[in-house]
């Protein structure tokens, strides 16, 4: 728009675009091990917030173990070296008028939660876990595979989800976007278990080989100023490891 202003700026000053009635506070931010951030300061917000996206999903998925990115993507909840509850992430953000998310598509994967402004330092702590240093304990992974199974019987009575997977089948064949990417008990536990191999291995060489600071971005919003959010999550988020992995080109 015309009225718009270059306040919207970087940490190495190229300038961005915002309306003038905007009047929260914006940075651009890249770690040194290539994550890129954007942080958004608005003193006056009850709420905060955070999300994650990583350019990664179900066109990944191993032919043997269908749904894998999805189940990964559940897997990250169960906690970490440092918070290692398999609830403690989800029950803070719900202790702190809040709450936790996340989906998988064929191309990214995204988590969020928004909760309390006051809580904003606790919640990105336990978040960032998922990223440095997820467990994927051997019996959560079994115990979240119902998990997973029980949502695809969930979706079978969804008329929009069954015509999405009526459209994946038109694809090329053997291209991945024909897989099953929701997966079930089946794609994720007995075929592997046939073909002699381990979920669990399947989901760590999954997450090692195909998550990385450098396919990732990071957005955080808070009451605090730009230069504590900087600092939060330079903190906090330096320590992904970073593969230099190409993204996905297309489908």
């Amino acid at each position: 728009a015309s009225d718009a202003k270059a306040s919207f700026m970087s940490s190495n000053a190229v300038p961005r675009r915002k309306p003038d009635s905007d009047t929260r506070e914006y940075r651009l931010v890249q770690l040194p091990n290539k994550l890129d951030v954007i942080l958004v300061s608005d003193p006056e917000t009850q709420t905060a917030a955070a999300a994650v996206s990583v350019s990664a999903g179900q066109l990944q998925d191993p032919t043997e173990v269908q749904g894998l990115a999805h189940f990964c993507e559940h897997m990250l909840f169960l906690g970490s070296q440092k918070f290692p509850d398999e609830s403690d992430f989800d029950s803070f953000c719900a202790q702190s008028a809040g709450y936790s998310n996340a989906w998988t598509s064929m191309d990214r994967t995204v988590y969020h939660f928004m909760l309390a402004h006051n809580q904003l330092y606790g919640a990105l702590d336990k978040f960032s876990g998922f990223f440095t240093s997820p467990l994927f304990t051997e019996d959560l992974t079994e115990r979240e595979l119902n998990a997973v199974d029980s949502e695809n019987n969930k979706n079978l009575q969804e008329d929009a989800r069954r015509e999405y997977q009526l459209w994946r089948s038109t694809a090329k064949k053997g291209h991945s976007v024909q897989r099953f990417g929701t997966g079930n008990k089946q794609t994720l536990w007995d075929t592997p278990i046939a073909n002699g191999t381990n979920t669990r291995k399947h989901l760590m060489d999954f997450y090692n080989g195909c998550y990385s600071a450098n396919i990732m971005k990071v957005a955080v919003l808070g009451r605090e100023d730009l230069d504590t959010l900087e600092k939060w999550v330079r903190e906090l988020f330096s320590d992904v490891p970073n593969h230099d992995i190409s993204p996905l080109q297309g489908v």
